[in-house]
């Protein structure tokens, strides 16, 4: 490929750790009575590397702010993308998409710098209104063992965002 695109092959652990003002779309809201009130979502998101699936969550109910703190692991192989949807699970039918984001392997190897581990939080805006979700990535190439840094850097996220509170 002449355009240096990346690929990252190694080790990857999503932490999932909240959504916040998740909100349904128009399009989930057709057939709804209350289309102009606010409604409570029963949201769970999906992780997928390549639009492989390698891990989902639970679905919390009647929340436009979910908290998940669930983990997912895969072994990566030439994988270009990572996305997280967010879907509203139905009791009939589809489940109804609220939200998606997706973050390229390059881009987050890129701020990495030499070190072949990324590891960081990310907050993640997602597509659809104002809903945003954080997780915690990390990366590790073949090889390379999990770093010792996270759980004090976990600590002081926590912290600051129990600041802003």
């Amino acid at each position: 490929m002449s355009s240096g695109t990346m690929k990252f092959n190694g080790y990857l652990r999503v932490r999932i750790g909240e959504a916040v003002g998740l909100q349904p779309t128009r399009w989930s809201l057709r057939h709804s009575l209350f289309k102009k009130g606010y409604q409570l979502l029963d949201p769970y998101l999906t992780v997928s590397v390549d639009q492989v699936r390698v891990g989902q969550t639970s679905t919390k109910q009647k929340t436009n702010k979910p908290t998940y703190n669930e983990e997912f692991c895969a072994n990566v192989t030439d994988g270009g993308h990572l996305e997280l949807a967010v879907f509203h699970e139905t009791p009939l039918g589809y489940d109804h998409f609220v939200a998606n984001c997706t973050l390229q392997f390059q881009e987050l190897l890129r701020t990495a710098g030499a070190s072949d581990t990324f590891e960081g939080w990310v907050a993640t805006a997602l597509v659809v209104r104002e809903g945003t979700a954080a997780s915690w990535f990390e990366a590790h190439r073949v090889g390379e063992s999990v770093s010792p840094r996270r759980r004090g850097q976990e600590q002081k996220r926590e912290e600051a965002g129990a600041g802003d509170a």
